[in-house]
């Protein structure tokens, strides 16, 4: 016979969170809360890398003059988009994220990530990158180094 459970603080709160996450889907359909706690779960744990992570959306949002929901929740083009792709690049090189892991961040695909990141390799190569992008990285990655130097 299965033990009744005491009826605590806890369980108030986990039938609360259940009551929530019911409201959510049947509000918004099940896909889109599926993503959007697959891109919870993706996100850094540790403090400073979660602070990282969106410092690094800051950046990008702040170089390219856009605002960071943009880069986070649109499929708009152009800056927002070459933000979103700087992002991309900079959480690859500073974060312990996975290309699968940056895409559920991103709601994008591993193959755009891929492919960003590929366009990135060649960066120092003369013709292969934009010079407005490489300025924009620059600035960027100058920003990411200085947040870490301070916070050793």
């Amino acid at each position: 016979m299965a033990k009744k459970i005491k009826n605590t603080d806890f369980n108030k709160h986990i039938i609360e969170l259940f009551n929530i996450l019911s409201d959510s889907i049947r509000k918004n359909g099940y896909d889109k809360i599926k993503k959007e706690l697959m891109r919870v779960t993706a996100s850094c744990k540790d403090p400073f890398l979660k602070s990282l992570e969106l410092n690094i959306v800051k950046y990008s949002a702040e170089e390219y003059n856009v605002s960071v929901d943009d880069i986070l929740n649109s499929y708009k083009r152009g800056d927002v988009a070459d933000a979103k792709r700087q992002c991309y690049y900079f959480f690859n090189k500073y974060l312990p994220m996975s290309e699968y892991k940056i895409a559920i961040y991103f709601k994008r695909s591993t193959s755009q990530i891929n492919a960003t990141l590929n366009m990135f390799k060649n960066l120092n190569d003369e013709h292969s990158v934009d010079r407005n992008i490489k300025i924009k990285n620059t600035n960027i990655e100058n920003k990411i180094k200085l947040l870490i130097k301070n916070n050793k």
